[in-house]
This record gives C-alpha cells, structure tokens and sequence, in this order.
C-alpha cells in the first residue's frame, strides 16, 4: 500500500462576514500518496488558496483532521507545527516571496539554516539546488538582478533543498509567461518525483492540472472529480 503523506478528512472551515456566514470548505477529503500529484482547479474566491493553508496548517480548520506524514496539525503547539512544517512541508507561491536584501543562494539556504544545519553544509545543498534549477551562474544575484521566471525558480530550490515530503504550490505559474510556466511546471514535476515527494498544485491552467496524477474541482464548498 502507498504511503499517505497528506489526508484529510471532513475538512470545514468558515469566515464571518458581518451578519454572514461564509462556508468555504464544506466537508473536503483528501488523500495523497508518497510521490503522488494532485491539481485543484476553481473559480477565484472558491477557497483554494485556504484550503492550501490548512493543509499547510497555517490556518485550523473549523471542523476536520489534516495530518502532514501521519501527525495531525491540530495535535501540535504552534512551535511544534512550525517545526514539523520545516521538515515536511515546501510551499511555492505565485508570487515568490524571496527576501530582497539576500542572494539566490541565502534565500535557497534560509531554510536549511532554520534546521541549525552548519553554514558550509547548508550553502553546499543550496548551491547544489540552484545548479539543479539551471540557476548555478546566479548563485550571488539579488531577486531585483532576476528575471520573473528566475526568480520563480529560486523560490522552487528554497521550497524543495529541504526535500520535503509535501510541496503546495499555489498557482506557482500564473505571474509567469508560457514559455518560463512549462519550465517551472517541469521542474516541479521532475524534482518532486525524483524525490518521491507529494504535491499539491492550486492554478487556474487547466492543460497544467491535466498533467497531475489526480484533478479535483473546488465549488460550493466541496471537491469533486474534475
């Protein structure tokens, strides 16, 4: 049997708007094996990026279970998930969030660094991640020194140096042109697998959801086969 590295069971969560109540997730289960790919597509505002954060656990869920490699989110202290999430979990945003003041390679290390992992051990993994995303001559460039899609790649090495058990990706490619999307979409595919790592990708591109494993369709609170 495959390893689950993500499950989630009866997944609800809410938000109050004044005199509303907006249900989100209304029940979502999810479960992803050891190497496994799934894509959520839906419309904007249909919770996807919420959805993503739970299974992070940067947000609790109102009702329901998520467990990251067996251990459930909501069993652990805020200093624990922060410190389970370091060691399982890579996430990639649209927009990159790498730490302006710092270089490709101290951006890719920060994590390691997190870990207490030795400086010259950290900066060789890092250094490694980038050659491995095509980024070995950028190594000491600023993200302003950066094309869009260089530096999307960046964020995909600090995601990923860690090799984590879980990557989320939310729309990863959508601030990119087609031509530096495929390249980015290839790598994610080809690390996380060469890693055995599971991922789950947010996007709105339908031909990138069509090359997971598995397609879920987020509406009215619910998944269902895409």
């Amino acid at each position: 049997m495959s390893e689950i590295v993500l499950q989630a069971s009866g997944v609800h969560k809410r938000f109050e708007g004044g005199p509303q109540t907006v249900e989100v997730l209304a029940g979502v289960d999810i479960d992803v094996p050891r190497g496994g790919s799934l894509a959520i597509t839906g419309a904007s505002g249909s919770g996807k990026s919420t959805l993503l954060h739970l299974l992070g656990g940067l947000e609790r869920p109102d009702a329901g279970r998520i467990a990251v490699c067996g251990v459930d989110w909501g069993a652990l202290s805020p200093a624990r998930q922060g410190q389970w999430r370091n060691l399982h979990v890579g996430f990639v945003y649209q927009f990159h969030h790498l730490l302006p003041e710092f270089s490709a390679l101290d951006n890719v290390m920060m994590p390691l660094r997190i870990r207490r992992m030795a400086a010259a051990d950290a900066q060789r993994a890092a250094a490694d991640m980038l050659e491995r995303v095509g980024l070995g001559a950028r190594q000491l460039h600023k993200p302003a020194e950066l094309s869009g899609g260089e530096r999307q790649r960046v964020a995909l090495a600090r995601a990923v140096v860690t090799r984590p058990s879980l990557v989320l990706a939310d729309e990863p490619t959508g601030n990119l042109d087609a031509e530096s999307a495929e390249r980015v979409f290839a790598l994610i595919g080809d690390i996380t697998r060469e890693h055995g790592t599971a991922l789950v990708m947010v996007t709105h591109d339908t031909e990138l959801a069509q090359r997971c494993g598995l397609r879920l369709h987020l509406g009215k609170g619910r998944l269902d086969t895409a």
